[in-house]
């Protein structure tokens, strides 16, 4: 028992003497960013992401002014639009220079897409960096699989669906009294417990069986009262995440169809108002509708795809296979506003490289490659004179 006893304290006191807070923190007008002092955020195609000032994840900082020297394109959406802009960037950049517009400009990418971001956080984003004094003057909108897919996701767990993902987990903790009561004692307790084993492995009675014995039972109650109070501590922040504060307003919806039209409407009003604002601004928008190995016949899928990409089960396929016929409709009503919309749905219908990373939806280099490609011969297409 000594030894195990010794093991306990050791661990105990190490408990919270170098707390790690998680990178992603809340933000109040986007929803979330990366916290820029916590280490950096691995990426699926295995490298690291740098994040800047603002807690978007690019190096560049987000607030540029646009020039006769400079060209600034920002790009917005969910994680393949991240990825997209830290390594599709600097090729979409050299594809762009063949327009007499941009030339041997100094060009910028500004990262304003975000993981796990939906509309109406990039209009959010848009709104507040622009406040900030930044401008643009290309503007490149790659989303669609979030707005179906985490919508739905908030739905089934009664969470708005224009809200941010998973919100009420988001949130440092409830409004709840008694939950923040029983939380802060949690705490208290548990460093009571890392100062009394600290004390007894610093002590020179640390030997004596009857010390040792007095810490043991003293770390029993506290450890019995800690396990009660993070119960009720939990029981009582389940109890708020239900409330309005947390999950805001819900809606009832009589039938799939109806309930995927109504994320879709919420994606197709928020790009109105981007192209909106982009005309009042003077850049050029365009909206892409991303590519997903689960919306079928869009992509035959390698047995390495198969077997790391796809998953039959995944909550997401159900949200694609629904979802995305009807941001093709949208996208089409968005093109007959005016509203420069590309499908790249079928981007990859005809591929037979391994282009997906993850069960979710990320791309791998070779697909993030193929990706910038097709983006920019549209846009070098559409502003060409």
């Amino acid at each position: 028992n000594g030894r195990s006893w010794a093991d306990m304290q050791r661990v105990l006191d190490k408990e919270g003497r170098d707390p790690v807070d998680a990178a992603q923190c809340v933000h109040p007008y986007v929803g979330t960013v990366y916290d820029p002092t916590a280490p950096p955020e691995p990426a699926v195609v295995g490298d690291r992401l740098e994040v800047n000032r603002l807690g978007y994840g690019h190096p560049t900082d987000p607030v540029q002014k646009r020039g006769n020297d400079r060209f600034i394109i920002a790009v917005t959406g969910g994680s393949v639009a991240y990825y997209f802009a830290y390594f599709g960037g600097p090729q979409l950049i050299e594809r762009l220079r063949e327009l007499p517009e941009v030339g041997d400009r100094d060009c910028r990418i500004v990262c304003l897409a975000f993981p796990g971001h939906k509309q109406p956080q990039q209009l959010m984003s848009l709104a507040y960096i622009r406040t900030l004094g930044g401008e643009f003057d290309l503007l490149v909108n790659l989303d669609g699989f979030n707005e179906v897919a985490l919508a739905d996701w908030n739905q089934r767990r009664k969470v708005s669906p224009a809200f941010p993902r998973n919100w009420p987990a988001v949130l440092p903790h409830g409004f709840s009294q008694k939950y923040l009561a029983d939380h802060t004692r949690m705490w208290e307790v548990r460093a009571e417990r890392q100062r009394n084993a600290r004390g007894i492995r610093q002590s020179w009675l640390r030997g004596s069986a009857l010390r040792q014995l007095w810490w043991k039972a003293h770390d029993e109650v506290l450890r019995s009262e800690e396990v009660v109070l993070n119960e009720t501590a939990s029981q009582s922040n389940q109890e708020e995440s239900y409330s309005y504060r947390r999950s805001g307003p819900l809606e009832d919806y009589p039938n799939d169809e109806v309930r995927y039209q109504r994320y879709v409407e919420i994606w197709a009003n928020a790009s109105v108002q981007i192209e909106e604002m982009a005309n009042g601004a003077g850049f050029a928008y365009f909206q892409f509708l991303q590519p997903n190995q689960y919306d079928p016949g869009s992509k035959p899928l390698t047995d390495d795809e198969l077997r790391m990409a796809f998953d039959p089960g995944h909550e997401y396929r159900e949200s694609v296979v629904k979802g995305y016929p009807i941001l093709r409709a949208a996208g089409d009503r968005l093109r007959e506003r005016g509203i420069r919309f590309h499908d790249l749905s079928h981007l990859f219908e005809t591929s037979d490289e391994t282009l997906y990373g993850d069960v979710c939806c990320h791309l791998n280099l070779r697909g993030n490659e193929l990706l910038a490609e097709r983006i920019a011969d549209v846009i070098v297409r559409e502003l060409r004179p």
